[in-house]
């Protein structure tokens, strides 16, 4: 079977949970004879098609960007050709212009929608695209929430119900790089002897504001890895603050040393945009214990509160004083209890043995795959 991925990024171009996602469910189900090809817009398209690791990307030339939409008049194009050479074609939801593209392209290629998140943000520009996105879902063979959480509480996703299948993203642990004892010593006499780590892209969606004046007079120490939009923002907000330090964008030698360092994670996104996190599984592969917010997605699902971490009370924006303080109490509660801690870090990478190996995920898609190829419901 031959699947092709459409989405609107993705690797070499960019690294985000999403492309991530796409590259863990290509390569696990390829075991099972699926062949995938991933088809992305790219501002610098290569003229051949790229073969990474397992499977193939095919780039096509960006012409626009519009409301975070990407645009490629050539996409159409070159999907209206890859669909036809396809057996199945996965959509990875949101991006409009996928939508608009099965619409042109008439295409009578089976699908599923992997649905990733609502749109959180662009709620104007969302009611305009709403006939078109309900049209998309409403083709879809199956729609794929990656959380039980994300499929009850999106009311999009509540209106398509029967023809819902939950499958939580994963990772396979062979792709985390195995830093050098060089490498972890120099990060050790860099940083603190415990801290609190978070690694990810700095937006707005990411909560990183709350996490700052949690810390403010607080014990704790907090690591922040990356960069992104709000970058400069935060870091005036921090300034004067001791225990919060900013280490910049990391290679994947240096995420893997400073999660091996690292005391506990956290993971303060505030809004529904972050309907999973995939660096939460990367961080109980690691056995740390979590904080995370409550926000009714798949960070809940990773994260169980009183188990691997502690999930503080739902983000309330009337009384965002009130989440900084829960904030806080949690980051203290795992930093004075090391027992607590390490317990609640065992669990966390047991439950990520048990239920986010790639495999685990492999195997749901391909069940999920060949039921619609096969039109048989109860294998979906």
């Amino acid at each position: 079977m031959r699947v092709l991925h459409f989405y609107s990024t993705y690797y070499p171009d960019t690294f985000g949970g999403a492309e991530q996602a796409i590259f863990q469910i290509c390569e696990s189900v390829r075991v099972h004879g699926i062949e995938s090809t991933v088809l992305a817009i790219s501002h610098s398209p290569n003229r051949e098609s790229i073969s990474l690791s397992n499977h193939k990307v095919v780039q096509t030339q960006l012409n626009l960007e519009l409301a975070s939409t990407r645009f490629s008049w050539n996409a159409i194009i070159q999907f209206i050709r890859l669909s036809k050479a396809h057996d199945l074609v996965n959509f990875h939801f949101p991006w409009p212009f996928a939508d608009l593209c099965q619409l042109i392209s008439r295409s009578r290629t089976p699908y599923v929608i992997t649905y990733h998140s609502d749109i959180v943000k662009q709620q104007l520009l969302a009611k305009l695209y709403s006939p078109l996105m309900h049209h998309f879902l409403d083709g879809a063979k199956v729609v794929i929430a990656t959380s039980e959480q994300y499929a009850r509480s999106s009311e999009v996703l509540q209106k398509y119900s029967k023809k819902i299948s939950v499958v939580p993203l994963a990772l396979d642990p062979k792709i985390f790089a195995k830093p050098s004892l060089n490498g972890i010593e120099i990060w050790r006499k860099k940083l603190p002897k415990r801290f609190y780590l978070f690694i990810g892209v700095l937006r707005y969606y990411k909560g990183l504001h709350l996490l700052i004046e949690a810390a403010r007079g607080a014990s704790f120490e907090i690591i922040i890895a990356g960069s992104g939009p709000l970058e400069a923002q935060l870091k005036t907000l921090a300034i004067g603050l001791q225990n919060v330090r900013f280490v910049g964008k990391i290679s994947e030698d240096d995420k893997a040393a400073l999660l091996q360092l690292a005391y506990g994670y956290t993971f303060p996104s505030h809004l529904r945009s972050e309907a999973f996190g995939m660096s939460l599984l990367e961080a109980s592969a690691y056995s740390l214990p979590m904080v995370t917010l409550e926000i009714d997605t798949g960070s809940s699902l990773i994260n169980q509160n009183g188990v691997t971490g502690l999930v503080v009370s739902k983000y309330d924006q009337d009384s965002e004083e009130s989440t900084i303080k829960a904030l806080r109490l949690a980051l203290l509660k795992i930093w004075m209890s090391p027992d607590l801690a390490a317990a609640m870090g065992r669990q966390a990478k047991h439950r990520f043995d048990t239920l986010f190996r790639s495999e685990i995920m492999g195997e749901r898609y391909t069940e999920i795959y060949r039921g619609v190829m096969a039109g048989d419901k109860s294998r979906i």
